[in-house]
C-alpha cells in the first residue's frame, strides 16, 4: 500500500525560554521541499544570521550551500529583501557580509554514501525521513512533473539505473530524489512561541484533508547549558587516593593485553569468514574538545573520512547540512574539529580519541584497521577566551553521528537532566552510547549526573547507553569514580593510564573519562564481528565482563571490561581457577537445555551469557542469564553435575570440573 506525502514536513520542536533570554528555536525536517508560504513564514519568524560571501561567489552559491543544496525562488526573494533589493547579485571581487534567513536543508537529486550493511529503504528511511513505498509528490490537475504519483523506491529506480536496489552492496553511492536534513532555526524576538509556529507549519503544508502533512510535534525541555567536561585526574588534584588508584605493575598487562586481544580477534575474524561472512569496521563518534586531524599517532586508515567532502573550501559538498566535514564537525557544525589552543581541557579529546582507537601499543596491531575507524564531533563552543558545551552541541553531535558512527562516547556531565538528548537518543535507536560515569565518588541513586543516568538498567536509555566507571589494576573501584548498582553497567581501566601528549610529553591520567573510551573501542571490536544491535553489543561487554565482588552494590553486573573475552565473540572461553593456567578456547558440549543448577530447573542453554564460580564460596554459582526483555540479569545457585566439557579449539575434549572453574564466558553460534 502506498503512503501518501503530499508535502510531508516532519516537524520536532525544541525549544527554551527562560528569565535569562536564552534564545527559542524550532527544528524542522522537510521529507519534501517546503511550499511557498511555508519558506516565507520561515524565513519572517527567523533570527537571521550574519554570515559572510566569500569573494569571487554568487550569492545563489552561497544560499545553496546554506540550504544544503535545496534553493528556491521563494527563498532567494527572501534573501534578497532582507539585505535590500540592490544588493549586487553577481559575484564580486571582496567578501560580502550579509544577513541569511532561516531555511530548512534539503537537496534534490543528491548522491548519498552507501554504508556497510545498507538496504535502500535503510538508506531512504535515514535521507529521507520515510520509507520507500511512500509517494513523493501526489499528480495535481494537468500535472506534467514526470515524478508525481510515483513512489521514492520507483524514482530510485529511474535515478540509478544500473543499481541493484534489491542488493547494493558492491555500490558506494546512490541517487536519491531527495535528501533532508534536521534543521534548527533560532526564531527572532517578534516570532510567536515555538508551538504556534509548528502549528502553523502545519497548517501551510498541508494540502489536502485525504493527505495530511506527517508532523510530528514535540516541545522539549529548555536546553541544558551548565555542562561540564569530566576531565582526567592526577595525583596532585587531592581526588586520587594511591591506596586504590596505584600506578600498575610495569610487568602487568595494563590497561590491557594487546597480544592476547590481537590473537582473539584473529581467531573470532577466521571463524566469521568461515562462516561466509565478513568484518565490517565500526565507526565510534568522540564527541569531546575536538582533536586535530590527520594526525601522525593515528593511521588515516582508522579514520572516517568524509570522501564526498572538499577539505577547506567553505562549501557543504555532499549537501548533508554539514560544511568541511571531512573528520567530523565542530559545535556549530562545521568541520573545524581541532581545539581551542587556548582552552585549558583542549588535550581532553586527544586523550579519548587515542584509547578509543586502542591506544598507542594496540594502534601496532595488524589488521585493526578491519575493525574500527575514528570519527570527531568539537562539542566546545569558544568565544573568545570562553568556552562553554551546550546540550544543542550534543544533539547536533548526535544527529551527525547517526549518518557517521556507529558508537558514540562521552565524557560530559551536567546534573540537569538532558531530556533532549533521550528524545534524540531515541531518535537514532542504532547509536550505542558511551558514556563516563563521572568524578565525583558519588552514588548516581543519590546525587545523579547526566547523562550518565541514563544508562545501567533503570536509565531511560538503557537499551542504547552504557554508564562507565573506572577501576584500578587491583579491580577496586576507583575512589573518585561515581558508582551505583542500577545506573553503571561497567568498570574499565581509569588509574594510571599512561598517554603522550601532543606536546611529546608523558602523562599519567585518571578518570572515569579514560575508562569510557576502553569500552567504546571494545564496543566497536564487538560490533565489527557482526553484533550490531546496541543491547546486544552492551548485552556481550557486560556478559564478558570480569567478575570482581566488591563491586557488588556498585556496579550492575560487579564486572570490570575484558576485552579479550568480549571480543570472543564465536568462541567459548574457560578460564579456571588456578592464575597459572591458561585460558581453553572451543565449544560447550551442551543440548538445548541444561540442567546446570541442582537447586533450579532446567535452562535454556542459549540464554546462558556467564557463568562464574563464586571465589568466596566455591560451592555457589553465579549466572548471568538474557530475560525475555532482552536484558542480562545474574542469579545464583548450586551447581549440577560435574563441570564444563568442551571440545577445545586445538583438539581434544576436556571436562573442567566446578571445583576449578573461575569463569566460562559462552560466544555465539554461527552454525
Amino acid at each position: 500500500m502506498r503512503k501518501l506525502l503530499a508535502s510531508a514536513t516532519l516537524i520536532y520542536v525544541f525549544f527554551s525560554a527562560t528569565s535569562a533570554g536564552r534564545a527559542q528555536t524550532v527544528t524542522v525536517r522537510a521529507t519534501s521541499a517546503l511550499s511557498d508560504q511555508a519558506v516565507q513564514y520561515l524565513a519572517g519568524v527567523s533570527k537571521p544570521k550574519e554570515l559572510t560571501i566569500p569573494a569571487g561567489v554568487k550569492p545563489e552559491t552561497f544560499m545553496r550551500a546554506f540550504c544544503g543544496g535545496g534553493l528556491s525562488n521563494t527563498y532567494q526573494e527572501e534573501f534578497y529583501k532582507l539585505n535590500g533589493e540592490s544588493f549586487e547579485r553577481a559575484p564580486v571581487n571582496r567578501p560580502r557580509n550579509v544577513l541569511v534567513p532561516g531555511c530548512v536543508q534539503w537537496a534534490r537529486d543528491a548522491k548519498v554514501p552507501l554504508r556497510p550493511n545498507d538496504t535502500i529503504d535503510t538508506v531512504i528511511q535515514r535521507e529521507i525521513g520515510t520509507d520507500s513505498e511512500a509517494v513523493l509528490k501526489p499528480c495535481g490537475t494537468n500535472d506534467k512533473d514526470l515524478r508525481c504519483n510515483k513512489t521514492i523506491r520507483q524514482l530510485v529506480r529511474i535515478l540509478n539505473p544500473d543499481l541493484n536496489l534489491d542488493d547494493p552492496k558492491d555500490a558506494k553511492q546512490v541517487v536519491l530524489p531527495v535528501v533532508s536534513k534536521f534543521t534548527t532555526i533560532q526564531l527572532n524576538d517578534a516570532a510567536p512561541p515555538p508551538q504556534t509556529v509548528v502549528n502553523e507549519l502545519e497548517r501551510l503544508t498541508a494540502t489536502t484533508a485525504a493527505a495530511p502533512p506527517n508532523v510530528q510535534a514535540q516541545a522539549a525541555a529548555p536546553g541544558v547549558e551548565d555542562i561540564e567536561l569530566i576531565k582526567p585526574l592526577n595525583f596532585e588534584t587531592g581526588f586520587v587516593d594511591k591506596s586504590d588508584c596505584s600506578t600498575a605493575d610495569p610487568n602487568a598487562a595494563w590497561p590491557i593485553n594487546e597480544a592476547a586481544v590481537s590473537a582473539a580477534l584473529a581467531r573470532n575474524r577466521l571463524a566469521l569468514e568461515a562462516a561466509g561472512a565478513t568484518v565490517k569496521p565500526a565507526r565510534i563518534a568522540v564527541l569531546d574538545t575536538g582533536v586535530e586531524l590527520p594526525s601522525a599517532e593515528i593511521p588515516v586508515q582508522l579514520l572516517e573520512r568524509n570522501l564526498l567532502e572538499v577539505p577547506n573550501n567553505n562549501v557543504d559538498d555532499d549537501r548533508n547540512g554539514f560544511i568541511d566535514d571531512v573528520y567530523g564537525i565542530d559545535a556549530r557544525g562545521l568541520g573545524k574539529i581541532a581545539p581551542a589552543a587556548s582552552y585549558e581541557a583542549a588535550e581532553h579529546g586527544w586523550y579519548v580519541a587515542d584509547l578509543a582507537t586502542g591506544g598507542a601499543k594496540t594502534r601496532q596491531l595488524a589488521g585493526l584497521a578491519q575493525h574500527l575507524r575514528l570519527k570527531v564531533v568539537n562539542l566546545v563552543l569558544a568565544d573568545q577566551n570562553k568556552f562553554e558545551i551546550r546540550e544543542g552541541a550534543i544533539l547536533r553531535g548526535l544527529q551527525y553521528a547517526s549518518s557517521y558512527a556507529d558508537i558514540v562516547n562521552l565524557s560530559v556531565g551536567s546534573p540537569n537532566s538532558m531530556d533532549n538528548v533521550v528524545t534524540a537518543a531515541r531518535g537514532y535507536p542504532k547509536l550505542l552510547l558511551v558514556i563516563a560515569a563521572g568524578n565525583r565518588g558519588k552514588d548516581l541513586n543519590i546525587k545523579p549526573l547526566y547523562p550518565a543516568f541514563f544508562g545501567g538498567q533503570l536509565g531511560r536509555l538503557q537499551d542504547q547507553a552504557i554508564t562507565v566507571a573506572a577501576h584500578g589494576p587491583d579491580g577496586r573501584r576507583a575512589n573518585f569514580s561515581n558508582f551505583s548498582a542500577e545506573y553503571v553497567d561497567i568498570a574499565a581501566p581509569g588509574c594510571a593510564i599512561v598517554q603522550t601528549s601532543r606536546q611529546g610529553a608523558s602523562v599519567r591520567n585518571f578518570g572515569t573519562s579514560v575508562a569510557a573510551p576502553f569500552v567504546s573501542f571494545t564496543a566497536a571490536l564487538i560490533r565489527s564481528l557482526g553484533i550490531e544491535n546496541p543491547n546486544a553489543i552492551k548485552n556481550r561487554l557486560i556478559a564478558s565482563s570480569r567478575y570482581v565482588p566488591k563491586l557488588d552494590g556498585l556496579v550492575v553486573a560487579a564486572g570490570i571490561l575484558d576485552p579479550v573475552k568480549a571480543v570472543s565473540v564465536y568462541e567459548d572461553v574457560v578460564e579456571k581457577s588456578d592464575k597459572g593456567s591458561a585460558w581453553l578456547t572451543g565449544r560447550w558440549k551442551r543440548p538445548n537445555f541444561v540442567n546446570l543448577c541442582s537447586d533450579r530447573d532446567e535452562l535454556e542453554a542459549n540464554r546462558i551469557r556467564k557463568i562464574t564460580v563464586l571465589p568466596q564460596d566455591p560451592s555457589r554459582l553465579r549466572v548471568l542469564y538474557e530475560n525475555d526483555d532482552h536484558r542480562v540479569r545474574p542469579f545464583f545457585c548450586s551447581p549440577a553435575g560435574t563441570g564444563i566439557v568442551i571440545d577445545q579449539t586445538t583438539g581434544g575434549t576436556v571436562t573442567v570440573p566446578w571445583s576449578e572453574l573461575f569463569d566460562f564466558v559462552p560466544g555465539m553460534r554461527l552454525t
